[in-house]
């Protein structure tokens, strides 16, 4: 946080202390909760809470998990270190900072809140809209990841409601739904990407006649958790396809979006979309590149999460030699 704000440490009773209404983790890991609870009531709170007064109470700006993790263990004080109430642009900045550096928040919450930041941002360049490379040096996030908030943005609030519902779920009650049909923040992006935005773009009356982007987004899902988009990433050539031929497309992906017994193998396998063989031997070289650069010596978790990748991509490309051939 700025060094520029007094900060006293001190004992609080928790009763003086709240959570954050606008701190945007909303999901707590189960998991990590009950590790941090065994850490507290082994070792005490090594890390004092980080608060601000607001009226009668002392509101937190780092620190909900230790906070919660007391409430349960029955702590009656925490450690705590309050600083001088911080303005609006300092206070949703240094959150970010804070928290998103730490451990990130869910993606949907991060673009809420990136939101915020980019009004903030506007206000005080007299209402000029800051840039993604503008918002990735204030926030710390990547541009990519900016990107990424902003895609999820433009979703129905609907849609970003499943999103949270899907990341509040655990480990566990993914694997049982299966990789093919788990609602990843990955799959909501490629839909949006390569049908849902191409389509609005490129043929409107399509885009309508589909239901709009509500209706569009409601039915992928469905298709989705039935497995009929298993593989995500086959969909990336599909706006070229809607730039190029935009009604013929339309009248295909209209089939795909209404249509429940419709999966994204008959999409690409009907519109035949042609094979970029000098893209497929870049990508490749590109991917060869990667690898050759892994150092050898890497820290045994590094280890364990590469291995686990070339492993899988392995696999794959097993699959295809097999399915080829």
């Amino acid at each position: 946080m700025s060094n520029s704000r007094k900060a006293i440490v001190r004992n609080l009773p928790i009763t003086l202390i709240e959570p954050n209404p606008d701190n945007p983790r909303i999901i707590f890991d189960q998991e990590k909760m009950d590790d941090l609870i065994v850490s507290i009531k082994d070792r005490d709170i090594l890390v004092p809470l980080s608060v601000f007064q607001s009226a009668k109470k002392f509101r937190i700006i780092d620190g909900e998990r230790r906070y919660r993790a007391s409430l349960q263990l029955g702590l009656k004080e925490l450690p705590v270190i309050i600083n001088s109430r911080p303005k609006d642009a300092e206070y949703v900045k240094d959150m970010f900072h804070i928290h998103h550096m730490r451990e990130p928040w869910e993606l949907v919450p991060t673009a809420i809140e990136l939101e915020k930041v980019s009004k903030l941002l506007a206000e005080e360049n007299k209402g000029k809209k800051p840039s993604e490379k503008e918002l990735s040096k204030t926030t710390g996030l990547t541009v990519s990841e900016v990107r990424r908030c902003r895609t999820v943005l433009s979703f129905p609030t609907e849609i970003q409601d499943i999103m949270l519902k899907e990341e509040a779920k655990t480990k566990r009650e993914k694997s049982e739904i299966g990789k093919d049909k788990i609602l990843t923040e990955d799959f909501f992006i490629e839909i949006a990407k390569n049908i849902v935005k191409p389509l609005e773009d490129n043929n409107d009356a399509a885009f309508r006649q589909a239901g709009g982007k509500k209706k569009i987004y409601f039915s992928l899902v469905e298709k989705r958790r039935k497995g009929l988009i298993k593989n995500i990433v086959s969909l990336r050539p599909i706006p070229k396809y809607i730039r190029d031929h935009p009604v013929k497309a339309g009248k295909e992906i209209k089939k795909f979006i209404q249509d429940q017994q419709y999966s994204s193998d008959d999409l690409v396998n009907n519109v035949n979309l042609d094979f970029d063989l000098y893209k497929f031997q870049r990508n490749v070289n590109v991917f060869i590149g990667a690898i050759e650069n892994i150092p050898d010596s890497l820290k045994e978790e590094q280890k364990v999460e590469i291995l686990k990748i070339l492993r899988q991509t392995e696999k794959e490309i097993k699959g295809k030699i097999k399915r080829l051939g």
